[in-house]
């Protein structure tokens, strides 16, 4: 009974979260747009591909790609993760649930898999240019926010390479820009169990109250709009600044199917290929 209370209370908030940001989430379009970016781009490198769009917890899904493969007639999947950065519970929850599909229903399938790609040059250099974008709108003093999906510390306990991987990316980002100041966080914090810290809105009030004015979030590990940055940075984050005192609150734009994060999707699948 607890259980479905707490369902239902939650249900309620996600609701109105959604309603905030137009009705529904963005994120199966960009994905999709994504996707035809790196067929097109693979096909124009002549290699003769279809891109698929598998999702974990709504349509299409992964079992859904796999079918549809099969009936196409391919022998061969790379499957890439649109998480950057490696975790048990994002990449690996979902790389798993394919590799079951694959093993009960297409087992004749070759397949390919790639766990993560933080460090992959190109889609730093797309990520840079977002934030680059963002510096461009500030004033001469800012800081940088990198505001990560947050992780439960059992992972992490577990020798999780999540927080690794994000201080690789951060790291070749920061190699790619003038020197700034900047601090990591985590958001999208739920349920009961402790997760890393710190959290990204306990770091925005902390630098209001501490007089910074200029302050740009870049959505680390997000590869595309949705909930997590249209409503939790760019409104909820973004009245909370506010309240403490920050004066230009800048989100940087999302990769979503920028031309350069798209040659870098590409590139990393023609990578796996040439392997």
């Amino acid at each position: 009974m607890t259980a479905r209370l707490i369902a239902r209370s939650r249900a309620k908030k996600v609701a109105a979260r959604y309603l905030a940001i137009g009705g529904g989430s963005p994120i199966l379009k960009l994905t999709r747009e994504q996707a035809k970016g790196v067929e097109e781009n693979l096909n124009k490198a002549g290699l003769k591909c279809r891109a698929y769009v598998g999702m974990s917890y709504w349509h299409p899904f992964i079992y859904e790609a796999i079918d549809q493969i099969v009936k196409d007639g391919y022998e061969q999947v790379v499957a890439v993760s649109l998480f950057p950065q490696y975790s048990a519970a994002t990449s690996g929850a979902c790389l798993m649930e394919l590799q079951s599909v694959v093993k009960k229903k297409a087992s004749h399938l070759k397949e390919a898999v790639i766990q993560s790609w933080h460090d992959d040059p190109v889609y730093l250099d797309a990520l840079a240019a977002t934030i680059k974008e963002g510096l461009d709108k500030m004033g001469d003093n800012p800081t940088i926010l990198f505001s990560a999906h947050g992780l439960p510390e059992d992972f992490v306990a577990r020798g999780d390479p999540y927080p690794q991987h994000l201080e690789e990316t951060i790291k070749g980002v920061l190699e790619r820009l003038d020197k700034v100041k900047w601090q990591l966080a985590y958001q999208s914090r739920s349920g009961p169990v402790k997760w890393m810290d710190p959290q990204t809105e306990d770091v925005i009030a902390e630098l209001g109250d501490k007089g910074v004015k200029d302050l740009l979030v870049v959505p680390i590990s997000f590869v595309s709009d949705h909930v997590e940055t249209l409503y939790e940075i760019d409104i909820m984050y973004g009245k909370l600044a506010e309240e403490h005192g920050i004066t230009r609150f800048v989100r940087s734009e999302s990769l979503n199917s920028s031309s350069l994060f798209i040659e870098a999707l590409a590139g990393i699948v023609k990578k796996k290929l040439s392997e």
